[in-house]
């Protein structure tokens, strides 16, 4: 009997374990997409031109 205990709770604690990796796994992609896009923005930034000035931002 104890080993159907113990069975039943390594299971449950696999399907626990299995989940959370499921959810850090989305999690990471949702990182990585938010991260392009900051790189994005980044870029964008250093291209656009200065307000007032029409020129594109000096490098400093």
């Amino acid at each position: 009997m104890a080993d159907l205990k113990t069975t039943a709770r390594l299971q449950m604690l696999a399907d626990i374990i299995v989940e959370q990796s499921t959810t850090i796994m989305q999690q990471a992609e949702q990182i990585g997409r938010l991260n392009e896009m900051l790189q994005q923005e980044r870029a964008a930034a250093k291209t656009a031109p200065e307000p007032g000035t029409g020129q594109a931002p000096s490098s400093k």
